[in-house]
């Protein structure tokens, strides 16, 4: 055919006066903004419906033919010079995820890996310390991956998270074992030590004093994590396993294997005339001379400490109740990363990420099979049936978040209106349809089993997409609306329920990516809650009996909560103020800040309970514990904090989400203990009666 002749055939097929099927299907797959009856677009899109052998319910179920069949169609979109094709589907996002993971890995890995050996080279200013350091995280990291490749857990976007989470324990747990050793070995300012105490006898002391926080703060480490079982999320319930598994690991590497490894090689440089006694951090210079200030402030202003605390968290508590959820899969859909990351050499340099580009063009412009809401009915067809289901695709064409097609009329299709389209070319099934409505109404009332038939003669395609036909008849219809991909889920899950309404009288179901999305971000709030519930009665019960049998103390174990509280209460008010919703990154907020915050609420409270049975003196016992353990603390979250940071360079928004959040929880776990709990633990000393 010549160019003028294919121009004649699209120009009568897209004729805006043909109501066929046939030009009706082609319409659908031009942009919004086409000109009907123009014979040219500024693009089209192709739909590739896949048959498969059973029910996908998530991306990674797609088969591998239907997979590598999306690669092979965007490979050879790729090697076509004539026109510009752009591909979107469930297979190529589960192939840009996986690349996304790797580079963000790739970006993430160096960076944090530096932060860590720069920060505990200032903390530790040892290389000996910061090799066995290293060496346990590896160890650490080693059997994380071991126990995922044991439970067959995949490595997906949220476990990123995992080792950066892990390294960061690995790093508070070395820290407090370190610090300890060396308060015991040379002093923390407070109290001097023997100047004949040997290593070995240093870290039994370290391990008798700190041993029970360690064990404690592992277990309700873990119980916060293992809290995510609640939600019921596959993907944040493997994170939890993952997680717990690795702080396992983590107490058993640092609480005994680099302990050990510490003593005998402490012991054979010192026999070879190499004395090691190094003080630790926050002990000295200014920020030694900065924490015991702050303890003496602590104990003798206590009251007012608190005030100004139970004030900012009530704030953070109003904000936390303002927060909305929001589930967007545009968070797992990679960025472009920024511009200098491509002056990195080759291995570390990412690629090119163009699905959300995609994405936004296909949902702006055009009637995207993906975004289509289903209102769909059971049961026998009846004229009843028939007179909702059409009430319902006039309602679904006056809402506003139903796309419009180029000829300008909404993107709705029912069985009455597809009726009715393929009737005006097919005089036969017209005169079928005109005899079946008896009262002129436009909705057919008589003999539908045959109309029915007909409409399945007259247009199969179409019939077999908005009826269920059985052996026994027709059991069930739809009305089908595409609406607007960028639209908020909520508004949308909203209007089309109303839809349904409009269409009850039957077993009707609203489906459709939106609707899900929506029941996502409702479940999400519901899950977070009860998780954290969850996660602090069992965390406050375990202090309780641990503090009741190790201290005859069960009030200080109860106490030991109250600054996790205001640091969560912190993070939330936060959370509102910088418009950061709850989502499937920070759902997991709750758990971590409960795993996190507990464990350095812990660390000062067993501190200061040691000091005071051990000396029974209040403010000597502070100090120690706010110099001493705060110090420790401080390096630790400083690195944690760092590690988390670098999230920010990775190339998924929900990445960079998780990562400022946890940095955020990290420092306020870290005020709450040094500010907070040592108020609260001078108010309980002298509740105890100690002097």
């Amino acid at each position: 055919m010549s160019k003028a002749e294919v121009r004649a055939v699209i120009t009568a097929l897209l004729d805006p006066g043909d109501s066929s099927a046939l030009s009706n299907a082609a319409l659908s797959l031009l942009p919004q903004d086409y000109e009907p009856g123009s014979p040219d677009a500024h693009g089209r899109i192709t739909v590739v419906t896949y048959q498969t052998e059973g029910l996908v319910t998530s991306v990674p179920e797609l088969s591998e033919t239907v997979r590598e069949g999306q690669l092979t169609a965007d490979e050879l979109a790729e090697d076509t010079t004539r026109d510009e094709y752009r591909l979107s589907g469930y297979g190529l996002s589960l192939v840009e995820e996986q690349a996304s993971i790797s580079d963000s890995l790739s970006l993430v890995g160096p960076l944090a890996l530096l932060f860590v050996l720069g920060t505990l080279a200032l903390a530790y200013r040892d290389m000996l310390d910061i090799a066995l350091g290293l060496v346990g995280i590896l160890l650490v990291l080693v059997w994380t991956f071991g126990i995922m490749g044991w439970l067959g857990i995949d490595f997906s976007i949220m476990m990123i998270a995992a080792p950066i989470l892990l390294i960061g324990l690995s790093i508070d747990y070395s820290i407090h074992v370190v610090m300890r050793y060396r308060e015991n070995r040379a002093g923390n300012g407070v109290a001097e030590v023997d100047a004949g105490t040997s290593v070995r006898e240093a870290m039994r002391e370290t391990l008798v004093g700190l041993g029970p926080a360690l064990v404690l703060v592992t277990v309700t480490a873990m119980l916060g994590f293992l809290s995510t079982r609640v939600s019921g999320v596959p993907t944040l319930v493997d994170f939890g396993v993952v997680t717990a598994a690795g702080i396992v690991g983590a107490v058993l590497v640092f609480g005994a294997f680099v302990p050990a490894c510490k003593v005998e090689l402490e012991e054979w440089l010192v026999a070879r005339g190499h004395e090691r006694q190094h003080r630790a951090v926050g002990t000295t210079g200014a920020m030694g001379t900065a924490l015991r200030r702050l303890a003496r402030v602590s104990y003798r202003r206590p009251v007012a400490i608190l005030a100004v605390v139970l004030v900012v968290s009530s704030l953070g508590a109003a904000g936390a109740t303002q927060l909305d959820t929001s589930f967007s899969t545009e968070d797992y859909i990679a960025e472009d990363a920024p511009d200098w990351t491509q002056e990195l050499p080759g291995s570390l340099a990412p690629g090119e990420y163009d699905l959300r580009e995609t994405r936004d063009i296909l949902y702006s412009s055009f009637q995207s099979p993906d975004q289509q809401v289903h209102i769909v009915t059971e049961g026998e067809i009846t004229a009843a049936t028939l007179n909702r289901l059409d009430a319902a695709e006039q309602d679904a064409a006056t809402r506003g978040v139903t796309v419009d097609g180029p000829t300008g009329e909404p993107a709705v299709a029912g069985p009455v209106s597809a009726m009715h389209t393929a009737a005006a070319s097919n005089e036969q099934f017209n005169r079928t349809l005109s005899e079946a409505d008896t009262d002129g109404d436009g909705v057919p009332d008589r003999n539908l089993d045959g109309l029915l038939d007909s409409f399945y003669e007259a247009a199969p395609d179409r019939a077999d997409e908005l009826l269920h036909r059985t052996a026994d008849g027709y059991e069930g219809a739809q009305v089908t609306v595409t609406v607007d991909g960028t639209a908020d889920p909520s508004a949308v899950a909203d209007e089309m329920r109303e839809i349904g309404d409009v269409a009850e009288g039957g077993d009707n179901t609203v489906t459709g990516d939106a609707i899900t999305n929506e029941l996502v971000q409702r479940q999400l709030a519901t899950t977070t809650a009860e998780g954290l519930a969850v996660t602090l009665l069992t965390v406050l019960v375990v202090l309780v009996v641990t503090f009741r049998y190790a201290r005859s103390a069960a009030s200080l174990g109860a106490l030991t909560l109250a600054p996790v509280l205001f640091g969560l209460t912190w993070i939330l008010g936060a959370m509102y103020l910088i418009d950061l919703p709850f989502s499937f990154a920070t759902a997991l907020i709750g758990s971590i800040a409960v795993g996190l915050g507990v464990d350095y609420a812990i660390h000062m409270s067993e501190r200061f309970g040691h000091e005071i049975d051990e000396h029974g003196d209040p403010e000597r016992a502070l100090e120690a514990s706010v110099v001493g353990t705060g110090g420790a603390l401080l390096g630790s979250a400083a690195t944690t904090a760092g590690g988390f940071g670098v999230l920010a360079f990775a190339i998924l928004p929900v990445l960079q989400q998780f990562g400022l959040l946890i940095a955020m929880t990290l420092v306020a776990a870290f005020i709450a203990s040094v500010i907070a709990l040592p108020s609260l633990l001078v108010l309980w000393s002298r509740w105890a009666g100690y002097q």
